[in-house]
């Protein structure tokens, strides 16, 4: 599976037929909680991840016992801005926003400590990651009241959007409280009915708010969290940021001579990525799949998918 900026990193439904004696694994089509009560009943063999209702309590490890599993992932959950609009050109704006996020909040109430803050532009198990790198991840709302009324504030109604096939409604509303609550900013959280239509308002550019995203990566290095992302004509660069310097610093450190010189630039191109908020990094996925008691000896890949060659039948 391809790392892509709005994808979701989740599991799906059931195939209620699958081919004689294989795993029934999730697709993408269905709501999470549809594919969780198949997953509890053992009529689906794998979910990926569990929805977040099934999360306060450890619900799910009390649901699943011995067939729950447990990893942190190079995935990471993001808010997508689309540059495009006009209203979100102003860099002061975009602070402002990532600021009054009460990341740590939002990681403790809807996904009961399952969830880290990001305080960085890539994942901790990416080599060549930097801790901390992230100065507008931190939750400041006297910064950021400052930051909006540095902007010339902000007119109108702020849609973040999300598609609603998902889980992701309770920290998408969330999110949008705590921008409200601390910016005064008329904001809400509305939800695109599937994966496929909101993606498809993504691809044609054509989204008229901040919308939900996620970054899985495709290889370990943190080249991988920006080349795609933040470069001018990246493959998953889906707001159309652009600017000279992480494009500059981008290409010398993919010149580079050494791993280590590479990291250098790599390192640079991020700092300018910190001051200029292409995104808004929100939380360090740690994910909580499930198996059925069909299988055993289920094992999931660095990027939490299922290890096919672990999987026995019972």
């Amino acid at each position: 599976m391809r790392g892509k900026l709005a994808r979701p990193v989740r599991g799906g439904v059931a195939r209620k037929r699958p081919p004689q004696g294989a795993p029934r694994r999730a697709a993408y089509s269905t709501e999470d909680t549809a594919a969780y009560n198949d997953l509890v009943s053992g009529t689906l063999d794998f979910q990926q991840q569990v929805p977040v209702s099934s999360l306060a309590g450890d619900k799910w490890k009390a649901d699943l016992g011995d067939r729950a599993i447990e990893a942190q992932i190079p995935v990471m959950q993001i808010l997508g801005i689309p540059f495009y609009d006009k209203r979100f050109t102003n860099v002061n704006l975009r602070k402002a926003i990532s600021l009054s996020i009460n990341r740590a909040e939002i990681a403790e109430k809807i996904f009961f400590n399952t969830r880290k803050p990001a305080t960085s532009w890539s994942s901790p198990l990416a080599p060549g990651h930097t801790d901390n790198d992230c100065t507008v991840c931190k939750f400041d709302p006297a910064a950021a009241k400052a930051a909006l009324q540095e902007a010339g504030g902000f007119t109108g109604e702020l849609v973040l959007y999300y598609n609603a096939d998902a889980s992701h409604k309770e920290w998408m509303e969330a999110t949008a409280q705590s921008i409200k609550t601390n910016l005064g900013i008329n904001a809400r959280a509305e939800g695109m009915p599937t994966f496929a239509v909101f993606r498809q308002q993504i691809n044609d550019h054509r989204m008229t708010g901040i919308y939900r995203a996620g970054w899985q990566q495709d290889y370990p290095d943190v080249e991988n969290w920006i080349g795609p992302l933040y470069v001018t004509g990246g493959s998953s660069n889906d707001g159309l940021f652009t600017n000279a310097d992480v494009d500059k610093n981008y290409k010398d450190g993919t010149a580079a001579p050494s791993v280590e010189a590479a990291h250098a630039k790599f390192a640079e191109a991020t700092k300018v990525i910190d001051q200029q908020v292409p995104a808004i990094p929100m939380f360090e996925v740690t994910q909580q799949s499930g198996v059925s008691d069909r299988v055993t000896g289920v094992k999931t890949t660095n990027v939490g998918e299922i290890d096919l060659s672990s999987v026995q039948l019972k």
